[in-house]
């Protein structure tokens, strides 16, 4: 594939959902880019500006969520899908793994009842660093909260946390609406094909 913004995104919409990395039953951004499965890092593949550029270019489309979804691992997913995605994402009844531990059941209460998102680093006179990087990553992993990642003004990149409420906007709440958990469960099943999530599908 030619790197192009609105080629990647354009594929996006084709696929629906893909891994950053190989994953069993879904397309990946990195073989769909290098044309085959790349061993190792992708970091070291001759085409490996290409493969960041790409990521970046969804990130940045307003089109496209990167989520935890697939096995823990960086998921695209492409705006058709979002109001699916946020019905069984809030749904009580769609049982999240792992199980949380007291700090990230603590980290979840924070992030619930903040008046806005939530930044790691803003945290960590409230929780030790590594004991912060580990509920989050158990929040993430199980989809009880949207994470992205942000260019802080010291340079570095932080992680974000909010609410899925939070992140939907009116169109997605009000398509969700419409969509029946069952009905949204069955769009989500056929767009992953055979590919492991953390949700009751």
């Amino acid at each position: 594939m030619k790197v192009t913004a609105s080629n990647v995104v354009a594929w996006l919409q084709g696929v629906r959902i893909a891994t950053l990395t190989a994953t069993r039953g879904v397309p990946s951004l990195v073989e769909a880019i290098v044309g085959a499965p790349v061993k190792g890092s992708w970091w070291g593949h001759a085409r490996g500006a290409d493969i960041y550029n790409a990521a970046v270019a969804l990130d940045a489309s307003g089109e496209v969520l990167a989520t935890k979804l697939v096995e823990g691992k960086v998921t695209f997913v492409h705006a058709a899908l979002w109001p699916a995605l946020y019905r069984v994402v809030t749904d009580p009844d769609a049982r999240r793994l792992p199980k949380l531990d007291a700090v990230a059941r603590q980290l979840l209460e924070l992030v619930s009842t903040a008046s806005g998102p939530v930044r790691l680093d803003e945290l960590v006179e409230v929780f030790e660093r590594k004991t912060l990087s580990r509920a989050a990553k158990a929040l993430e992993a199980g989809l009880w909260v949207h994470s992205a990642q942000v260019h802080t003004e010291k340079g570095r990149h932080e992680t974000v946390l909010q609410t899925w409420d939070r992140w939907a906007d009116a169109a997605v709440r009000k398509a969700a609406r419409r969509l029946g958990v069952d009905a949204a469960k069955t769009t989500l099943r056929e767009a992953l094909g055979s590919a492991k999530v953390n949700l009751a599908l």
